[in-house]
């Protein structure tokens, strides 16, 4: 039953996050559908985390009745995937992917995703099976999630030592609120699921990268990138460690990839989504501000 009510919480995040998306588009169709599935994962759990903390600043609990209109937005984003038509040329060409390819890429094609889909698997293994055990993970995250998912509150009196979630109130809360959605739907604190967050922002950044460069790299290309990120040491510690730099990566991938398009495409609805990812890296982790800053400057000097 916990693993239901973890795929209900998570499929209600992307569908959440794909309605966002496709209303950003105003039926001009700028994403495909593949793009549109990558981006909505991430871009769901930042819209969650903003609508619970925004609900806090009006003095609501955070309950199940107070997440009533997150469900709605989920029902609405089935019915705008229903409604959507996907562009034939989304998918992937398999002559593109494999004939056209030498065999000395064939083999390298082989070998990169045996070895994505590996360490993908022993990713999932450690999140499901090892808590966090930093100090800064547990300080930073998880112990202010747990804070604020069992006083059913985000507390805002600066002199109660709980104050928004306790230590290190400075740091921003969008990593702990999302894994309080996921135990609200759950109905307890359950570790190996809420700590598969950041793993789930890996796969989704993956996707990212390789559904949103099909019009600027080659399928091998990307399939190269996703191999390179996943091999990095220090992401393969943080995909089940309860870090939230991954997570914040995420964000910072998304919209960079959002700016490229717009400079290439000059639909300005992009910026929007783009924005939103900004948005959402600031309320991650401090250093969202410094690293956007300067993609912030540059897009507003082209106006």
């Amino acid at each position: 039953m916990n693993s239901v009510l973890f795929i209900m919480s998570i499929i209600t995040t992307a569908l959440i996050g794909f309605l966002a998306v496709s209303i950003t588009e105003r039926n001009k169709q700028i994403f495909n559908l593949p793009e549109k599935f990558a981006i909505s994962f991430p871009l769901g759990a930042g819209i969650i985390a903003f609508y619970l903390f925004y609900i806090s600043l009006l003095g609501l609990n955070i309950t199940i009745i107070s997440t009533i209109p997150l469900f709605i937005l989920g029902m609405f984003g089935i019915l705008k995937l229903y409604q959507t038509r996907p562009r034939h040329d989304s998918y992937i060409n398999i002559e593109e992917c494999w004939s056209k390819q030498s065999w000395i890429r064939r083999v390298l094609l082989i070998l990169f995703t045996v070895t994505i889909v590996w360490k993908l698997s022993f990713m999932f293994f450690n999140a499901i099976v090892i808590p966090p055990f930093f100090d800064d993970a547990i300080t930073c995250w998880s112990y202010k999630a747990k804070v604020i998912y069992f006083n059913k509150s985000l507390e805002m009196e600066p002199d109660n030592p709980l104050f928004l979630g306790g230590a290190y109130s400075l740091y921003p809360l969008a990593p702990s609120l999302f894994r309080v959605w996921v135990a609200l739907i759950m109905g307890g604190w359950h570790e190996a699921y809420i700590q598969l967050h950041s793993f789930l922002i890996l796969i989704s950044l993956l996707l990212v990268i390789f559904t949103s460069l099909r019009e600027y790299t080659s399928f091998f290309t990307r399939v190269l990138s996703c191999y390179l990120i996943v091999s990095i040491p220090l992401f393969s510690t943080h995909a089940y460690a309860g870090y939230a730099d991954i997570i914040l990566s995420c964000y910072i991938t998304v919209s960079f990839i959002l700016l490229m398009k717009w400079y290439f495409t000059k639909e300005r609805n992009i910026l929007i989504i783009a924005a939103a990812s900004m948005a959402m890296a600031i309320f991650t982790k401090n250093e969202g501000f410094v690293l956007y800053l300067p993609a912030a400057l540059i897009t507003f000097s082209y106006y």
